[in-house]
């Protein structure tokens, strides 16, 4: 099987934080967040909610990066779960 995404877990090895996946005919990568829209504070609208959907691996939010200028405020979206 093709492994089409990267998972990030925490230290413990239990906890999905997120999820980095090359959209199909895009340029740009899609970040799964295993957060709500709710919990993130996100003043740019970065954020995707995905809950009805799901994204990958159950994330329930996705982030698209679609430039390295975008870096900065993801980090800051990642770094929130």
């Amino acid at each position: 099987m093709k492994k089409n995404h990267v998972g990030y877990y925490t230290d413990s090895g239990k906890a999905l934080h997120i999820v980095i996946k090359a959209l199909p005919s895009s340029t740009s990568l899609g970040i799964g967040l295993n957060a709500t829209m709710d919990d993130l504070d996100d003043p740019n609208g970065y954020a995707q909610d995905k809950r009805p959907h799901g994204f990958e691996a159950g994330c329930l939010t996705r982030v698209d990066l679609r430039s390295a200028e975008d870096i900065p405020q993801v980090m800051k979206l990642i770094n929130q779960c």
